[in-house]
């Protein structure tokens, strides 16, 4: 079976970014399916985009097939992701007579976090006979009108639910990664036939170790202090890193420290904060390689993952970083409206619902009262809770399953 997956920002083990697409794919493969993932060459997400040649190129990468579409690059404003999305969606429009004849997919899904893929993907399924699934990863536009404080009457949330209205009515399945997006589907119309839910995947902990000069650096951090918190991915303004300075900032003289490693538009924000509250026991690293990830984190007495959009409690929380967390074997410290995640239904950590400096200085002393067994068995736990619940193999089984079904049942349309 040739398969192909839409994700504008794709990535690997050597782009890092969003790797389930690549993981998938790998999974296919030793399933005997050949996968061909097409994404834009520059992500905001990725730790290095690919240089191409415009206005596409296919190459191979960690041994997976991709097709990059030129797209210009940008800070961290919106206008500038607007284009770049703009610019992935037209690119893929315009490939996908190409894409069906010479790929010919026989399954066909639209997996951006934006629902502005799915035209692309329709017409190259519609050409080659396809299957179409939509892989439902956000609520969009909610969470972005949240996250930039858009108005709903702004035209860009508009444009966003008509887009994502329609790829719902037109796909032949939806996939939802979020743990209750039946509640949003059905809200939409969705019968519950058309879609099920595949949850987001976490692989094996990666191997590696850090660099002399950041090895170095670490160790001076935990002979400094008894008790170290990191947070490690993009720094955004929803990560709820702000309050989390002024946390740390309440905790000075407790002998307790947070780390952010990660490099992101709000970083400066981030530099500012830590002047204003003139936290002492704030530090800064920039963001590490893929390899050196599970090391760094394995030199924390927690981690912290924060998502401060409200949207995110209705649904349930999808989030690779968390899993990917949880596969370090590390216990985590949580700032989420959802009162459910991975987290606490593995028992490996604690959430803070309430991202407000007291409440999150309040919920490091708790994790730091405990013991250091203490907090190893709750790695343990996450750790076997994701092998049980949020394998890729699982994942892909499940995929595979419905690729075959809906390929059988477009047969028998047909007939």
């Amino acid at each position: 079976m040739n398969i192909l997956i839409i994700n504008h920002y794709a990535g690997s083990r050597a782009l890092g970014s969003e790797t389930r697409p690549w993981r998938l794919a790998l999974e296919f493969r030793r399933a005997g399916h050949r996968t061909l993932i097409a994404a834009a060459d520059f992500s905001h997400k990725r730790a290095r985009n690919p240089a191409i040649r415009p206005p596409r190129q296919e190459m191979t990468v960690d041994g997976v097939e991709f097709c990059f579409y030129a797209t210009p690059s940008y800070e961290n404003d919106v206008g500038g992701r607007e284009g770049n999305i703009a610019a992935f969606a037209r690119g893929l429009w315009r490939d996908a007579p190409r894409l069906a004849e010479e790929f010919r997919p026989q399954a066909v899904v639209a997996a951006s976090t934006h629902p502005y893929d799915f035209f692309g993907a329709a017409r190259v399924a519609r050409r080659a006979g396809a299957p179409l699934v939509l892989e439902l990863r956000e609520i969009w536009p909610e969470y972005q009108r949240e996250l930039y404080h858009c108005d709903r009457k702004d035209a860009s949330f508009f444009l966003g639910e008509w887009a994502l209205d329609r790829a719902l009515r037109r796909a032949d399945a939806v996939v939802s990664l979020l743990p209750h997006g039946e509640r949003y589907l059905t809200a939409r119309g969705i019968s519950a036939g058309k879609y099920l839910e595949i949850p987001e995947a976490a692989g094996p902990p990666g191997r590696g170790s850090l660099s002399e000069r950041r090895r170095d650096y670490l160790e001076r951090l935990r002979r400094s202090y008894d008790f170290l918190l990191v947070y490690q991915g993009y720094i955004g303004e929803e990560k709820c890193l702000r309050p989390l300075v002024e946390a740390a900032k309440l905790l000075e003289g407790e002998n307790a420290a947070v780390l952010m490693v990660g490099n992101g538009g709000y970083k400066v924000s981030i530099k500012r904060a830590m002047r204003e509250a003139g936290a002492r026991n704030v530090y800064l690293m920039d963001r590490v390689e893929e390899s050196e990830k599970g090391a760094l984190c394995a030199m924390a007495d927690c981690l912290f993952y924060g998502d401060r959009r409200r949207s995110a409690g209705v649904y349930g929380v999808r989030s690779s970083k968390l899993l990917e967390y949880m596969s370090w074997g590390r216990p985590v410290l949580t700032a989420l409206a959802a009162g459910e995640s991975p987290v606490t239904l593995a028992g490996c950590g604690f959430n803070v619902p309430d991202p407000s400096p007291e409440a999150l200085a309040a919920g490091i002393r708790r994790m730091a009262a405990l013991t250091p067994g203490e907090r190893e068995e709750m790695g343990r736990r996450g750790a076997a809770y994701l092998a049980e619940h949020h394998s890729y193999p699982r994942a892909a089984e499940r995929y595979l399953e419905l690729f075959r079904r809906l390929g059988e049942e477009k047969e028998k349309g047909k007939g």
